[in-house]
């Protein structure tokens, strides 16, 4: 869809319900650095190109919806996902196509705030979408000198959705044409974020943590070397967090089939850090010191 890959990576997560989504990050052959890139933007006809890019693959508006009176004019197809896709041999095809798109992003991609979801007490004590909604409005795609751009929305509500697998998967799918340091710092945090399972609240790990700490004193023994004691603790600390973390049933079936989480182009060896010391204590004694 978006050119030659490079390089993927996408990490399989699981919403409170236990359903399963993907979160991947692409890289394309081609793609200059983050220094050259933040250099071509200042070409006008490099941010013309990346314009058409973003048409092409990138979308945030549904043609004659301005207004919620306008969005609620268009039927909600609940059953959209199990549909089949136009026939390309249809000479309707590129209509179809365009139907099935505005039903899809109808059904899938309009975002409601409410409290159940999205809606959380900021700082100061109001209500604010996690999802930062309403997004901006634009009349047209534009791209600025640092990297940033808008979408052409015109009802503030509608999140964006890329064209093909909108079309082919018909389920509610978001990308972003990661373009500078604040954007792709902030989709990687929230991959890892997804990824690690950050607790937002930690009473749960602390009533755990103290049950591993009793174990971690009545087990250890006190002529034990002192780093050792420490090296425990932080393994029982971080084991026992593992062991009883909650994991959905979609996502232990997934296990159970060999599907794994993690989804990436590349492999990778494993170093461990106290075997790789070990051999350079062996190479060079001196270092012990």
């Amino acid at each position: 869809m978006f050119g030659r890959v490079k390089a993927y990576i996408g990490l399989v997560e699981t919403q409170g319900r236990g359903s399963l989504h993907l979160h991947m990050l692409l890289w394309l052959h081609g793609a200059p650095g983050p220094e050259r890139l933040q250099q071509l933007f200042q070409s006008e006809s490099f941010r013309k190109r990346v314009q058409e890019f973003i048409k092409a693959n990138f979308r945030a508006h549904l043609p004659g919806v301005t207004t919620r009176q306008d969005l609620e004019s268009i039927p909600v197809e609940t059953d959209i996902a199990y549909s089949r896709p136009p026939n390309p041999q249809d000479d309707r095809y590129d209509e179809e196509l365009a139907n099935l798109e505005q039903k899809v992003a109808r059904t899938k991609q309009v975002h409601t705030c409410t409290p159940a979801t999205c809606l959380r007490l900021d700082r100061y004590g109001k209500l604010a979408c996690k999802r930062h909604a309403p997004w901006s409005i634009s009349q047209e795609v534009v791209v600025n000198d640092d990297g940033t751009y808008l979408l052409e929305r015109l009802y503030a509500y509608i999140n964006g959705w890329i064209r093909a697998i909108c079309m082919n998967l018909r389920c509610n799918c978001d990308g972003k044409l990661l373009t500078n340091g604040d954007l792709t710092r902030g989709i990687t945090y929230y991959v890892t974020m997804y990824l690690t399972k950050k607790q937002g609240r930690t009473f749960n790990a602390s009533a755990l943590w103290a049950r591993a700490l009793a174990y971690h004193f009545q087990a250890s023994v006190q002529q034990e070397d002192l780093q050792e004691r420490q090296r425990k603790l932080l393994f029982r600390a971080v084991n026992v967090l593992n062991r009883e973390q909650e994991i959905a049933a979609p996502l232990v079936m997934a296990y159970l089939l060999g599907n794994g989480d993690v989804y990436r182009s590349h492999q990778y060896v494993s170093i461990y850090t106290s075997s790789l010391f070990n051999a350079i204590q062996q190479t060079w004694p001196e270092l012990r010191a």
